[in-house]
């Protein structure tokens, strides 16, 4: 590489040169969550509930000695 010339960064895209054809919309692929996301959501709710339902037993128990 010479001196005087200098690398594109990765981040900017080219500019076009000529006339062409104009780049295509962009398009949601998906309009909702897929369905095991929401399974792992309310597992994951559930189980921190749990845990902290013990925790709050532990301290119950514990202030009872």
């Amino acid at each position: 590489m010479t001196p005087d010339t200098q690398p594109t960064p990765p981040d900017r895209r080219a500019e076009p040169t000529g006339p062409g054809p104009a780049p295509a919309p962009r398009v949601r692929v998906e309009e909702k969550a897929p369905g095991g996301l929401w399974f792992r959501l309310l597992v994951y709710v559930v189980l921190v509930h749990a845990f902290a339902a013990f925790l709050f037993l532990l301290f119950e128990v514990a202030a009872r000695r």
